[in-house]
């Protein structure tokens, strides 16, 4: 339709008259007509280009602040005090560094512990960036922190914090300095050396740090055996589990698993300790999550206390290095007992003839880096299973252990503890999640604490009890008059 056919009502457009075919072409005017063209151009480039850097810029700094806002909504309880009397052995001292509860979204291969890096080579995270950001700078505190214990104060300075990840196997644990107030005890000759043929094998109940386990009968005794998943032993290694055996047959402790004897002949190495037949605290506390109440939740606490003290100040001290629900044990009347304790190199042993790294939800931040470490590691440990014990749950659900793993050995990161946990338990978590492993209490300082702690407990019920009793009498005398 051309522009007089428009229909009616509107009006068509007017078209500009078209140059004669031999009308001369201003070359000037058409050149400039290009360059505004490309000047335009280029300032709308620009101007979007200062738009995306906007955008990018104002995105990060809302990132920032909700990162900034997730750590300001964790709760610092050092300085909140129990209700009713102050407790002399209360967690006293410094804030811990600020708790930043995230989910990695990749992992730094830089920084991936030695023993971790083939799980992590094989595929098992797949959701690695390119994330540089090296988010462990942390700033070294030079104020004394003091770790009220009874009457006495222990003050530590600070240590500089060492490298993340050490491209080494794991050094051993540097030796614990001996209490010179612990108990002494001396281990005997080990005599109960096990005919694997006196064992009645039952059915298979679990799978721990040395291979799988089976209830059993030896000598009409129900028990349980734990078969060495490793049967081929290098000499030193076999020699050390024939050590270490017989230094635990000579623990005597009512919150220890006690050992009967080992089969030392392959292909049926084995342990054979007592049988507990309530299984392990991690099924305890996910079976029966209604029914343990406060009392009981605390008893779990002083009972795994009580048996790591004993360990780490025998004559010769036992380092558990795999503190975890799984590996404590609850007999009939619900008491806690240790196992799974010792034998380090063994298990390193097996760990790498089955490729498995272990359950690094639970281990400290000098473990995971290949650093050196102590006792203190166990406490660290130790803080993870209150957390257990307090939430019935487990740490870093919906995490992989790798990211757990970088989470804890580069973000500080710990589990979240829930608003409605005693400020007793809080602190103590806190003061165990320490980075720093020499400012974490001893096992003696927290059973002395949890005594006192317990103490308090039972005079406030004794003082509601007789508040109630005496407001029972003044009513009945009131309504008998």
């Amino acid at each position: 339709m051309g522009p007089g056919n428009a229909p009616a009502g509107r009006r068509a457009p007017k078209l500009p008259p078209r140059p004669a075919p031999d009308a001369p072409v201003d070359s000037e005017a058409a050149t400039l007509d290009i360059n505004q063209k490309a000047a335009f151009r280029e300032e709308l480039r620009r101007q979007q280009k200062a738009k995306q850097r906007a955008e990018k810029a104002t995105q990060q700094e809302k990132e920032t602040k909700n990162e900034e806002e997730a750590v300001a909504t964790v709760r610092n309880d050092n300085g909140r005090k129990h209700r009713g009397r102050r407790n002399s052995t209360e967690f006293i001292g410094q804030p811990m560094e600020p708790v930043q509860q995230l989910k990695l979204d990749g992992a730094k291969k830089a920084k991936i512990p030695h023993f971790l890096s083939a799980w992590f080579n094989a595929g098992h995270d797949t959701k690695a960036t390119n994330d540089t950001d090296n988010s462990d700078a942390e700033s070294a505190k030079t104020d004394l922190t003091i770790i009220s214990v009874g009457e006495k104060d222990v003050k530590a300075e600070p240590a500089k914090q060492e490298a993340n990840a050490v491209a080494k196997p794991p050094p051993a644990p540097v030796e614990v300095a001996k209490d010179k107030t612990a108990m002494k005890h001396r281990p005997t000759s080990y005599s109960q050396n096990i005919n694997f043929s006196e064992i009645t094998l039952g059915r298979m109940i679990g799978e721990g740090a040395f291979g799988k386990v089976h209830e059993g009968k030896w000598r009409g005794k129900s028990v349980a055996v734990k078969l060495l998943i490793c049967q081929d032993l290098r000499s030193d290694i076999l020699n050390e589990f024939q050590s270490e055996v017989e230094i635990m047959s000579v623990l005597r402790h009512p919150n220890i698993c006690r050992l009967l004897g080992a089969c030392m002949e392959p292909p049926h190495r084995a342990l054979v300790v007592e049988l507990l037949q309530r299984g392990s605290l991690w099924g305890v506390l996910r079976m029966n999550r209604k029914s343990i109440d406060q009392e009981m939740r605390s008893r779990f606490i002083y009972d795994t206390a009580k048996g790591m003290s004993y360990l780490h100040h025998f004559e010769r001290p036992i380092l558990h290095r795999d503190l975890k629900s799984p590996n404590l044990l609850v007999d009939k009347n619900f008491n806690i007992k240790l196992s799974d304790f010792g034998l380090a190199r063994v298990k390193a042993h097996v760990q790498t003839m089955t490729g498995n790294c272990g359950t690094v939800q639970w281990m400290a931040p000098e473990v995971l880096g290949n650093q050196k470490y102590t006792e203190k590691a166990d406490v660290f440990s130790f803080g993870i299973v209150i957390w257990e014990i307090v939430t019935g749950e487990c740490p870093y659900d919906g995490m992989s252990q790798i990211q757990a793993a970088l989470g804890v050995l580069n973000r500080n990161l710990r589990p979240n503890i829930p608003r409605d946990c005693p400020p007793f338990f809080s602190r103590l978590m806190k003061a165990c999640w320490n980075r720093q492993p020499e400012l974490r209490p001893s096992f003696p300082h927290i059973v002395n604490a949890f005594r006192t702690y317990q103490s308090s407990i039972s005079e406030s019920r004794a003082t509601s009890s007789a508040a109630a009793s005496a407001k029972a009498a003044m009513a009945a005398s009131v309504a008998a008059s």
